[in-house]
Order: structure tokens, then sequence, then C-alpha cells
């Protein structure tokens, strides 16, 4: 009967503990110059992300123009979904298959993120073309 509990224990324990690994996505995050704040939720097993801020004037009124969708270019950039489909990869601990849209040239990259304590890595590519890559530094907002 030991036996069993304390292995009922270690399962719980493990499930507990990939569970937070994965959910230290959630939260705001600011870009390295603090002039974008993104935050994310969770839709399903995908991970996305919003645009809650961004340093601009304009930034309530501004429009999604250069998005090829002709139903999103009405859209405001304020508040729209600009990262998704990331999902957790536990073994590998980050989110892969993710699409990043760009609202500033309307260009979406394939995504991947990895998060070490306060720091978020996004790493971003168009196409096939991975060996182009960008990482950008994101950073927790408490």
């Amino acid at each position: 009967m030991k036996i069993k509990i304390i292995t009922i224990s270690i399962v719980l324990m493990a499930f507990t503990s990939a569970k937070s690994q994965q959910n230290r996505i959630f939260g705001k995050w600011a870009n390295e110059d603090s002039t974008q704040v993104v935050q994310f939720y969770k839709e399903g097993d995908h991970y996305n992300a919003k645009l809650i801020y961004f340093n601009d004037e304009n930034a309530d009124i501004l429009l999604d123009t250069e998005n090829d969708d002709e139903n999103l270019k009405k859209r405001r950039v304020l508040n729209a979904t600009v990262w998704t489909g990331f999902e957790y990869q536990a073994d590998k601990d980050m989110w892969k298959y993710g699409e990043i849209y760009n609202y500033k040239n309307g260009n979406t990259y394939t995504g991947k993120i990895r998060i070490e304590g306060d720091e978020l890595r996004l790493t971003g590519y168009y196409g096939f073309f991975f060996f182009l890559a960008k990482t950008q530094k994101w950073y927790k907002q408490h």
C-alpha cells in the first residue's frame, strides 16, 4: 500500500511540475526597449499572445492596414492577437510551431519560444529560411 501511495505521489508531482513549466509563458512580456507588451492566453492546446501596448501616439486608433486579409485591414492593432498557435514541447522545454504576425509589414513568420527565468526568447523566420532567423528578447512584467 505504501508503495502505491508513493508511486501516485511521484506521478502527481511530475504532472504538476510539467504543468507549471508550460504555464510560465502566461502573463505580460515587454520587448527590450519596452515599446511593446504582449499578454499570453491559452486556446485549446495552443498558446497565443495579443498586443496590449505599443508606444505610438495613435496606438488606440491604428488599423492593421498592412494585413493581406481584407477583412482584417480594418481591425485595430491594439489588442490584436499577434502570436498564435504555439505548442509546448516538454522534452525540449520550449513552445514551437507558432506564427508571429508583424503588423508593421503584414508578414507572418514561423516562431518558437524559450523561457529562462524572466527572459523570453522569441525566434522567428520566414518560410524555410530558418538559417536567417532572428531572435528577440522579451521580459516578464511583474
